[in-house]
């Protein structure tokens, strides 16, 4: 979800900034007083619900300065600020998120700017004023809201991650079979206490460990449970939650090893491989008996518990 807070800001900063002081001849219409409002209104909407998940992005003080820049680097500074905003408002999350129609009306006054200062922009370069020295003016602008979309990845992971994580857990308690009719049957391997109890982490390495784990559990409710007289829908609906999963992590763990981010989890994961190495050993032991899955359900439940522990740590 987008903070409203930060764009408010990015607007007004720029906007009472010389920056603005264009010496174009822009339309009336061009007045940000509306979207300022907009923006206002949508933002009393969720403002008091999101503060756990705020952040500071710091923007780029050299932007508050407009005296720095020439007229054609302050417009497309403009340009830039505007079509980035309306980026992180299209998107199919975002959408979602705010009322309809207080959204269309604010898409729309900001296109309506964006339009007005291309224009303004195209005349002044047809009279060959272009940003001095080849810079790119915007790419302050460009890696601040770069900042916004990544924050916004990683927030709307953690939801959809803790919301999975509890459907799981729903599920798995409509699966029948209890530990009070299999006491005679125990099981030692626990989870590694690096999981459990884990240290600070990196955001990155909770989700390469929380990746590895749904993997793990994807492959052990494939095997055989025809003994314990389970409904196949709803072991069913398990997979697909759980692949749902997966699907949603998958991305940003590729990302992540592309970059070699991986640090604490790499170490934790040969333990973790290991960990439910031993409970497929059981399970085929034990010949899949409807008492071996009751343990191994009971086992997977606890793990999905610690699961939603490391999404704390998608937040930034």
């Amino acid at each position: 979800m987008v903070s409203p807070i930060s764009v408010l800001l990015t607007l007004v900063l720029l906007c009472y900034s010389p920056a603005c002081s264009l010496g174009c001849d822009l339309p009336p219409r061009h007045s940000s007083l509306e979207a300022f409002t907009l923006l206002n209104q949508m933002g009393r909407l969720l403002i008091p619900s999101c503060l756990e998940v705020r952040n500071d992005f710091q923007f780029p003080q050299t932007l508050v300065d407009g005296s720095r820049f020439e007229k054609t680097e302050a417009m497309v500074i403009m340009c830039e600020v505007l079509q980035q905003i309306l980026n992180l408002f299209s998107t199919n999350d975002t959408l979602k998120a705010w009322d309809e129609r207080l959204l269309d009306k604010f898409l729309s006054k900001l296109y309506q700017q964006l339009d007005d200062l291309e224009t303004c922009l195209e005349k002044e370069w047809k009279v060959g004023l272009s940003p001095a020295g080849g810079k790119d003016p915007g790419m302050l602008v460009k890696n601040y809201f770069q900042g916004i979309t990544l924050s916004m990845n990683y927030n709307l992971l953690r939801f959809q991650q803790r919301t999975s994580n509890l459907e799981s857990q729903r599920i798995l308690k409509r699966l029948n079979g209890s530990l009070t009719d299999c006491l005679e049957q125990r099981m030692s391997s626990t989870l590694p206490e690096e999981v459990k109890h884990p240290p600070r982490l990196q955001k990155e390495d909770a989700i390469l460990v929380i990746y590895k784990m749904l993997l793990q559990i994807f492959v052990i409710f494939d095997r055989n449970y025809a003994s314990t007289g389970w409904d196949e829908s709803i072991v069913e609906k398990l997979f697909a939650n759980i692949h749902g999963q997966i699907k949603q992590l998958k991305p940003f763990v590729d990302e992540l090893q592309e970059k070699d981010k991986f640090t604490w989890a790499s170490k934790t994961t040969h333990k973790l491989n290991k960990y439910y190495a031993s409970l497929l050993l059981y399970l085929q032991d034990n010949e899949y008996s409807s008492c071996a899955w009751v343990i191994i359900k009971t086992k997977i439940s606890r793990n999905i518990y610690f699961l939603n522990k490391l999404t704390n740590y998608l937040s930034n």
